[in-house]
């Protein structure tokens, strides 16, 4: 083969060469632009910060209780004749609960009297026996050892009087005790026998408890305070109570007894907190959030927690600045209550804030605003 030929040979497998590798790129070009999916703008929705009042707070959970609550036990033993309240019966102090068969007491109380009134006969007339002694020893119309009989006689006769009527007033206080007495008021929470039931008054005895009685006009709940904590105590303000019963009311409540010791086991110390109840809406056993406020900030720029980011550096929020492109914001957070955080720094009044969206942006992106 003559060398004009080779040169043009070797050309014309060159070109063919580049040729081969242009349409290789270009296929493998178009097939990535047919695979190539584009990436929506995400579509964000914007808020100001708004003023308010927020508050510093600790929370606990507890049980509500009743300020006040007894377990009722017969004082003496017998049979239930009547029972004149039931389960939820508001009664008053001093209300009779129930009667406990009195055949037996009235019938101590009646001899307990009449040795009462024997023994006050025998007091008058051995009184009556040393007085006139003393007269007639005056006289010496007797002998003393007749006077000093007579006297002690009469102190006999005192001791015996005084031991009657002690008997008698045991026996009238027993029979009083038939009436079961409400101590104070409050509600009846639970009844136990009914009548005919034979009660007895030994405390350790199965059918002993008659009632439970609980004063539901103020309630409590017990909070273990941790002991990092304890300092705050003295600076709580208010304390604010919520259960699941009525999910969109507050009560509120202040600290009354503190234990001023603290569980070795948990290293917290028992608070009680009462509550005012005179609509009878918290009951004893409800399950209840309660939060302590110790610090109350007014007028505080506040965002609510969850557009509030953090990342190694800090917290921050997503901005929106001109041609609708979202800015990472820093900003330094001061109290934080009830799902709001209180910005401090680095964010002001009329800064438009990613409020929806915030998970799908990231700084310098382009975003497409819902109005």
């Amino acid at each position: 083969m003559s060398k004009n030929r080779k040169k043009v040979y070797y050309y014309i497998t060159g070109v063919l060469v580049l040729l081969a590798i242009f349409v290789y790129l270009r296929l493998r070009a178009n097939a990535a632009d047919a695979t190539k999916v584009l990436r929506p703008i995400p579509t964000v929705q914007i808020s100001d910060p708004h003023r308010g009042s927020i508050e510093r707070t600790i929370s606990f959970t507890g049980d509500i209780d009743a300020i006040q609550e007894a377990t009722i036990f017969p004082r003496v033993n017998g049979n239930i004749e009547e029972e004149y309240v039931n389960i939820g019966s508001y009664v008053r102090k001093g209300e009779i609960l129930a009667l406990i068969d009195t055949a037996v007491y009235s019938e101590n109380v009646r001899q307990a009297r009449g040795v009462y009134l024997q023994a006050r006969a025998t007091l008058e007339n051995d009184k009556l026996t040393y007085e006139r002694n003393k007269s007639l020893l005056s006289q010496n119309l007797i002998a003393k050892q007749d006077l000093d009989n007579s006297e002690a006689a009469y102190k006999v006769a005192l001791a015996q009087e005084q031991a009657a009527a002690a008997t008698m007033k045991n026996a009238e206080i027993q029979l009083g005790y038939c009436r079961v007495q409400a101590p104070f008021t409050g509600y009846v929470t639970r009844r136990f026998f009914d009548p005919g039931t034979y009660v007895t008054s030994s405390t350790n005895a199965t059918s002993s408890t008659l009632f439970y009685l609980a004063d539901l006009n103020k309630v409590k709940v017990l909070v273990n305070v941790l002991e990092e904590d304890i300092p705050l105590l003295p600076k709580v303000e208010d304390a604010q109570i919520k259960v699941d019963a009525y999910p969109s009311m507050v009560f509120h409540g202040k600290i009354t007894r503190v234990s001023q010791q603290l569980d070795l086991s948990t290293r917290t110390m028992p608070v009680e907190v009462d509550i005012d109840n005179p609509h009878g809406l918290l009951k004893p056993g409800m399950f209840a959030n309660v939060d302590l406020i110790f610090d109350r900030v007014d007028n505080a720029l506040v965002l609510p927690s969850q557009v509030v980011l953090k990342d190694d550096s800090g917290s921050y929020v997503y901005t929106l600045g001109a041609g609708d492109i979202v800015h990472k914001n820093y900003v330094k957070i001061g109290v934080t209550h009830d799902n709001d955080d209180q910005v401090i720094s680095g964010l002001n009044d009329n800064a438009p804030v990613v409020f929806m969206g915030y998970d799908m942006v990231h700084d310098g992106m382009k975003v497409r605003v819902a109005r």
